[in-house]
């Protein structure tokens, strides 16, 4: 049976063939060999793959990928070279490409180390979303911890752009008594505006609060090099749970933030002082 079908089809498209060497369109082959119309455009013109269509990013792919790739570039400081060539194209395609195209980070090998008195203090930005008199809020804990210490201030934000996180370091630096030599940061945009292969360019506000205590060195490490600060990186990860459970039993709305924050802070702070080991 499936033979015979073959064979028929193998006729009728021989036929198809026939009366369009003759010169009859597409309809007066249809009608004398007695198929449906598709049948005979399917036969004359049949599916390839479609045409690639260009993109305005494909004159530039090149040298994205030597910007990326040996360079170090962000998609956003690439934007800003590409628009200087030309590019008249949009930064969803730009951010894409480079995601696909930037090589992928691997864990690095990272020796644990000590750090005398004074000598270092780490930062960081952890983002929450606690419920507090009821309401699931979005906030933001600004983190800050001496390296030989293990001490740490922590205080929460309701946004952290760059004048809450030197708001930050004002506050923990007055509760520490003092500035350590250097403080370790990842690439947040509140410290460091460009980043580039062998440098970075400082936020001014930042750069500003850093020299009004003493030019302090501010380090910002690797992308993705969380290792490098594990002392303030990890102390979250446990007491997040603790933020909630505390967070959750609070139930006076007009007494947010302040009072609420006041008891998460204590249940972080354990048996120190509050106000010596917290800010809020």
């Amino acid at each position: 049976m499936r033979q015979l079908r073959r064979q028929q089809r193998d006729e009728r498209d021989t036929k198809i063939r026939r009366l369009i060497s003759e010169g009859n369109g597409i309809r007066g082959t249809a009608r004398k060999a007695g198929v449906d119309v598709k049948t005979v455009r399917r036969l004359v013109r049949p599916k390839g793959k479609p045409e690639k269509r260009k993109s305005k990013l494909d004159p530039f792919r090149p040298y994205i990928t030597k910007l990326v790739c040996q360079d170090e570039f962000t998609a956003v400081l690439v934007l800003k070279e590409l628009r200087g060539l030309g590019y008249q194209g949009g930064y969803g395609i730009l951010k894409d490409f480079v995601r696909l195209i930037r090589p992928k980070s691997v864990r690095r090998p990272h020796l644990r180390f000590e750090t005398a008195p004074g000598e270092q203090g780490q930062v960081d930005l952890s983002p929450y979303e606690l419920l507090l008199g009821g309401v699931a809020t979005d906030v933001v804990c600004f983190s800050f911890v001496l390296g030989f210490s293990r001490w740490q201030f922590i205080y929460f934000f309701l946004h952290a752009d760059a004048h809450a996180v030197c708001y930050g370091h004002v506050l923990a630096f007055e509760k520490a008594g003092g500035v350590p030599e250097e403080i370790l940061y990842d690439r947040m945009k509140q410290v460091v505006l460009e980043s580039y292969r062998h440098r970075v360019v400082m936020h001014p506000l930042f750069d500003a609060m850093r020299l009004h205590y003493g030019a302090f060195r501010a380090v910002p490490l690797a992308p993705g090099y969380k290792e490098g600060k594990g002392k303030v990186e990890n102390p979250f990860s446990a007491k997040l749970v603790v933020m909630h459970s505390q967070a959750s039993t609070w139930s006076d709305p007009w007494a947010f933030p302040a009072r609420a924050l006041r008891i998460i802070l204590r249940s972080l702070a354990g048996a120190q002082d509050l106000d010596e080991a917290v800010g809020c």
